[in-house]
């Protein structure tokens, strides 16, 4: 843990500053994916903090793409590119070059088609973007791409997986690990006492780097954003931000295959923690599956402790849950420029839920041995109003000051019964008591007899909102229970 800033150890183990070459293929492009991930996490491109899965994993399918592709270079850079790119064109495609002439105009491709083999139709779609002045695949690229991502939400449809993936690899290993990333997520919806299969689903996928190696293949980094409705509530948008995204693609045969694929989810959260460092691509499917084993004892014991009653907490003064919430909500995607981003020092997760206490009515407190504060970003954990203090920022050390607390300030019970939250109500995720991610709930999760089952929730690195909970695939999660705060 940063014991300063954040969620998760930002000083990732990246040994190799450049590809280094490898008897194994799979452990070549396990060493390449940690080299430009710890690349990506100094650019700020993927903050190494409490990303989780928090949705899309790996997927399968059979079904064609809808996809929508935009492009922001100059017209030059456009006509160059589509003269490199220039393909014949057939079966109602484009060329390159008459994509790209669209697209300055403003307009975008659409491939109406989204058909599986017995006819019935996809429940969504997807689109594909470039950032600025990022070569342009072709289409059979982008088709491939695409056809994972859309495949991939068809196997969450109804929790189905689907085995066509294995066609769109050119490597077993790979493939493998991808099933292994689908059959985790797929796991962890099926033990819900909540239907988490999908009524519908949409996701954007931006090109943010695409790189071509001595070998001919490409290195991609993507960014998805996505949303899920789940027929638990069908009604209600599940979105997440900028999940990470590492593609090769190599061509073989006259046919182009994904020769890897990575997603930063939960799993490789959870074994980088422990130091697996570029090993935890290698271990991620013999892991999954014993995360599945943990997150399934764990929910039993939740469950076996549904009678336990919550304290009685005694506040002078109530905490605001739907101020709480409201500002929750307001900042999932963007920040509050009021306030300094941790996305790139650690995870700003707490940073996100203290703010929300903070427009709940909880105030800072600078008194006493147990403190949390923020007035400046230098390291204060003395009183006084000045600094700030490790439990604005940091997990555990945030669990440790609603523990610990007397007197004034926030009135609060830690491990609380896990079912007897609220909105505005804290969730902290982690493995073996090492608290990783905090949540904060926007909404409760209800079955036919009007128990609670799940909690929506909105975060900060992740940026989710309204997605639940039990899905974001840490084993362990506990409940700090807000009632409000003292004047002492």
């Amino acid at each position: 843990m940063d014991r300063e800033k954040g969620c998760w150890k930002n000083d990732v183990a990246c040994r190799t500053s450049g590809q280094v070459p490898l008897k194994e293929p799979g452990r070549s492009a396990c060493r390449r994916f940690w080299r430009t991930l710890c690349l990506a996490a100094r650019q700020a491109i993927f903050p190494a903090a409490c990303l989780v899965f928090l949705s899309c994993l790996a997927g399968c399918g059979s079904l064609k793409r809808t996809a929508a592709v935009t492009q922001t270079a100059s017209a030059q850079t456009l006509m160059g590119q589509a003269a490199a790119l220039s393909e014949t064109e057939g079966n109602g495609s484009k060329t390159a070059s008459a994509r790209l002439a669209a697209e300055e105009e403003g307009t975008s491709k659409t491939d109406d088609v989204e058909r599986d083999e017995a006819g019935s139709a996809m429940r969504g779609s997807g689109e594909l973007f470039y950032a600025s002045e990022v070569p342009l695949l072709n289409e059979e690229q982008e088709q491939i791409i695409l056809d994972y991502m859309n495949l991939y939400f068809s196997s969450l449809e109804d929790l189905e997986p689907q085995e066509e993936i294995a066609s769109l690899f050119s490597d077993e290993e790979q493939a493998a690990l991808a099933d292994s990333a689908i059959d985790f997520q797929i796991g962890l919806r099926q033990m819900q006492d909540a239907d988490y299969t999908l009524a519908s689903w949409s996701y954007s996928l931006t090109l943010s780097e695409i790189t071509q190696e001595e070998d001919g293949s490409l290195h991609i980094f993507a960014r998805e954003d996505n949303t899920q409705n789940f027929n638990q509530n069908p009604e209600i948008a599940s979105e997440r931000y900028g999940g990470f995204h590492q593609f090769e693609l190599e061509q073989m045969d006259g046919s182009w295959k994904i020769r890897s694929h990575m997603m930063f989810d939960a799993v490789y959260m959870m074994l980088w923690s422990e130091g697996g460092g570029e090993e935890a691509a290698l271990r991620y499917a013999e892991a999954a599956p014993e995360y599945l084993i943990l997150a399934q004892e764990e929910l039993l014991a939740r469950e076996m402790n549904r009678d336990r009653e919550p304290e009685e907490l005694q506040a002078q003064y109530t905490y605001d849950r739907q101020a709480a919430a409201a500002y929750a909500d307001r900042y999932v995607e963007e920040r509050n420029d009021a306030w300094p981003d941790y996305a790139g020092s650690g995870g700003n997760c707490q940073n996100f839920a203290s703010q929300v206490l903070l427009a709940g009515g909880i105030p800072m407190d600078i008194y006493g041995d147990a403190v949390w504060k923020w007035y400046s970003d230098e390291v204060s954990n003395s009183p006084g109003a000045q600094g700030r203090s490790s439990s604005w920022t940091g997990v555990n050390e945030f669990v440790e000051y609603a523990a610990a607390n007397s007197g004034y300030g926030l009135v609060a019970e830690t491990e609380a019964p896990y079912f007897s939250g609220e909105p505005g109500d804290l969730l902290h995720m982690g493995i073996d008591g090492d608290w990783g991610h905090t949540v904060v709930i926007a909404s409760v999760v209800t079955n036919a007899q009007g128990e609670v089952v799940d909690y929506l929730v909105d975060s900060n690195t992740g940026n989710l909102r309204s997605y639940p909970a039990s899905l974001y695939g840490y084993p362990e999660i506990i409940l700090t229970r807000i009632a409000g705060w003292n004047e002492g």
